[in-house]
């Protein structure tokens, strides 16, 4: 980015259903402050990709695909002074092709754009169909490089009989992008952690009454096993997670903290009973000695932080872990759970008389109904397991 900024593509699966998760995010180039630039809960297009910033314009141009299909398909321009989200901000530069997927069948298909203004580029073009499967594989010479305006021009520049072409880049000068300083230290002994400064988090785009977020918890984002793994829970996207501490929030709403760095991280806002009133459904990570800064939780991107000062205003805390056993692999219900339950509750509610009559090795769970793109019923189940063994 002319800024020194690097723009991204990657996947958020953070407890979200599997479409769309593809959006746009920023970073520095030492790997510090991490953000959301546009489309995490776009829903059309599902997956915005091959992103470069237009010369001398504050606007951006990129590719929208199927989320697990060829990166190709309706070309866009988009305008994220206009909304970090949604189709207010798009323009469809190439509108006789559709968004693969979350619309229909394109008929035609672009990729790899090079702006050299907001109305002209260079891309690689297809007059073929292009259909939303994983699977489709399109013949091998279907893309050449055209020059392509915005007033639906579209010129030949080369195209091989025999294979395609793509990512076309113009051979001359341009403008170096700015070099940000780092403000990283770089010392051998730096600690793996760094600090995270909230100014206020009743600072919100969802309503907050100001005193009652009591403290902030950070968990760590586990690895995860693929989606053809046993499921770890009834929701198929729940990620696993293991909770490093938690926060107290002071009375003008700032949290001032550390947190390990080189670390996925995940923050939640809890009331006085300990309860998530806001929960992140992305990621964010430390680099080690960094100084990560927000105005608040879940707060317009546009909005303005108060008054920077050279130095935080006060030590940063440390989290406090939560009670109990800890477990690298986070909470595990047969290391936490299972043992409470042999010891206090089976003897009286599954495997001997059953008081109440209630049978907990017995007692049906009702039915789970799923929604959306994974419609169906999941069957009744028992609500426990006696050492691993269902009923």
């Amino acid at each position: 980015m002319p800024d020194g900024q690097i723009l991204w593509t990657r996947w958020d699966y953070v407890n979200r259903p599997v479409i769309p998760t593809m959006g746009l995010w920023t970073l520095r180039a030492d790997g510090t402050a991490p953000a959301h630039y546009f489309g995490n809960y776009t829903k059309n297009p599902v997956k915005i990709c091959q992103a470069r910033p237009i010369p001398g314009s504050s606007k951006v141009v990129a590719t929208t695909g199927p989320h697990h299909g060829m990166q190709a398909g309706c070309l866009i321009l988009i305008d994220r002074q206009k909304a970090e989200d949604g189709l207010k901000a798009i323009t469809r530069l190439t509108p006789e092709a559709t968004f693969p997927e979350s619309e229909r069948t394109t008929p035609v298909s672009f990729s790899t754009p090079y702006p050299l203004s907001e109305d002209l580029l260079l891309a690689a073009y297809s007059p073929s169909p292009h259909p939303s499967g994983m699977r489709f594989i399109p013949k091998k010479n279907a893309f050449g490089i055209y020059l392509v305006d915005s007033l639906g021009g579209r010129e030949l520049v080369h195209r091989d009989k025999d294979i395609s072409c793509f990512a076309p880049l113009p051979v001359r000068p341009r403008t170096k992008p700015f070099v940000r300083p780092s403000a990283l230290k770089t010392a051998a002994d730096t600690p793996a952690k760094g600090v995270f400064h909230i100014q206020d988090v009743s600072q919100s785009s969802q309503p907050i009454k100001r005193g009652t977020i009591k403290s902030i918890r950070v968990n760590e984002m586990l690895l995860q096993p693929t989606q053809r793994a046993p499921r770890s829970s009834v929701v198929t996207f729940e990620i696993l997670k293991r909770i490093i501490g938690t926060v107290g929030v002071e009375a003008d709403g700032s949290a001032i903290f550390e947190a390990p760095a080189g670390m996925p991280i995940q923050l939640q806002a809890l009331d006085e009973n300990g309860m998530a009133v806001l929960t992140m459904r992305t990621i964010t990570q430390l680099q080690p000695g960094e100084v990560a800064s927000c105005v608040g939780c879940h707060e317009p991107r546009t909005s303005t932080p108060m008054v920077q000062r050279k130095e935080l205003p006060r030590v940063p805390a440390k989290l406090t872990p939560p009670d109990g056993p800890q477990y690298e692999g986070g909470l595990s219900f047969a290391k936490t759970v299972q043992p409470v339950l042999d010891r206090y509750c089976i003897s009286c509610h599954g495997l001997g008389p059953k008081e109440n009559k209630v049978n907990l090795l017995g007692t049906i769970a009702p039915p789970v109904i799923l929604i959306g793109p994974y419609r169906g019923c999941m069957p009744a189940r028992p609500i426990l397991h006696w050492r691993g063994h269902p009923t």
